[in-house]
């Protein structure tokens, strides 16, 4: 495909990235596209904040082939950067929590904290993104036909995952959350391991440390009213699942702010 920046609109576009919306019944599921050009890239590491969502990584190579992969829901940090003499365009499907599970109907634990090839996901998906990729005239006619592809896969899922997702989100009681739903305590937990890939707990922290992660961007409010606001018992608490999940304190992230990413769209 010959790039075009023929895109006239998108939700939110930065010195380093464009964010597009997808299709509105795709919304739920996905949050956004996002496009990042070659001379964005930074050389050294990024740290990506996980976000127990997965993500399709579509990677333009030098020859011009393509390299598609999948991400599994993260619950540890990710590291990327630009190798050396490494030019190329990225595309990037970024699900919502359990959103891929309405596409893909894979249970997702299998693949929390994996990088696969899409093909080993889903060959014909991975196909067909190729297909709209060559043939699509510019970047915007590509994304059109991502949409098209994935309407045409999306499966009907009822809200229980984002309702629970929305009650652990207002910092309620696991206990209570899972009291909330017409299903057994063991019935809700396959479900969430199946559709989330991961256990209540782990999403309601990364929930917490994504909402903190927010606020120290911020740098409005001091660490003790953050860890109030995003729900912790106290200050050392937080401390402690902060640098569990970021790998740093929260002072040793203000300090290093570009030297991480996180998704402001998912929380």
């Amino acid at each position: 495909m010959k790039l075009k920046q023929d895109i006239q609109t998108s939700m939110l576009k930065t010195d380093t990235h464009m964010y597009l919306l997808p299709h509105p019944l795709l919304r739920p599921y996905i949050a956004h596209y996002t496009i990042c050009h070659s001379s964005y890239q930074k050389r050294e590491p990024l740290y990506l904040v996980p976000d127990v969502s997965g993500c399709i990584v579509i990677s333009v190579l030098s020859d011009g082939g393509l390299s598609i992969e999948y991400w599994g829901p993260t619950t540890r940090m990710v590291t990327v950067w630009k190798e050396p003499g490494e030019d190329r365009v990225q595309y990037f499907v970024e699900f919502h929590p359990s959103g891929s599970h309405a596409l893909f109907a894979t249970a997702q634990h299998l693949y929390r904290d994996e990088r696969i090839a899409l093909k080993q996901l889903d060959a014909n998906c991975c196909e067909r993104i190729e297909t709209a990729y060559y043939s699509a005239l510019g970047e915007a006619m590509f994304f059109q036909q991502l949409d098209e592809l994935f309407l045409s896969m999306l499966q009907t899922e009822d809200g229980a995952m984002k309702q629970l997702l929305q009650g652990l989100q207002r910092n309620e009681r696991i206990a209570d959350v899972m009291d909330s739903f017409g299903y057994s305590r063991r019935q809700l937990q396959r479900m969430v391991q199946t559709r989330l890939g991961c256990s209540m707990k782990t999403i309601q922290k990364i929930q917490r440390i994504n909402q903190a992660v927010t606020l120290l961007k911020e740098q409005q409010h001091s660490l003790t009213m953050i860890a109030h606001l995003c729900g912790f018992y106290d200050q050392a608490h937080f401390i402690h699942d902060f640098r569990e999940i970021c790998q740093v304190t929260p002072q040793q992230f203000q300090r290093r702010l570009h030297d991480f990413y996180n998704e402001d769209f998912k929380f």
